[in-house]
């Protein structure tokens, strides 16, 4: 990848899913679920949107929480029409 991008492996949703972990000057990380976390609630709850395989969907959560614990990110989920409501967009954001 480039420096300051992680992938996550986070199958489930789809084999291979794979979410990023960024890192940016101004607000430190930022994490990208994309599909393995559909919306903030399905993430605090455990619940995963349908797809692939259900059981490792709620390992990538399981996962992606254990980034967030360690790393402290910005989250944003990948289909959140409540949190994208409140969200600055390029370029007032970078």
């Amino acid at each position: 990848m480039v420096p300051g991008v992680r992938l996550l492996y986070t199958p489930g949703h789809s084999p291979g899913h794979q979410s990023l972990l960024i890192e940016t000057e101004k607000n430190g990380p930022v994490l990208l679920t994309i599909d393995a976390s559909y919306t903030k609630e399905n993430f605090e709850d455990e619940v995963p949107f349908a797809g692939f395989d259900s059981e490792l969907a709620l390992s990538s959560i399981k996962r992606l929480k254990e980034v967030v614990t360690k790393e402290k990110p910005i989250i944003f989920f990948g289909h959140d029409i409540e949190q994208e409501k409140g969200c600055k967009v390029f370029p007032e954001y970078v």
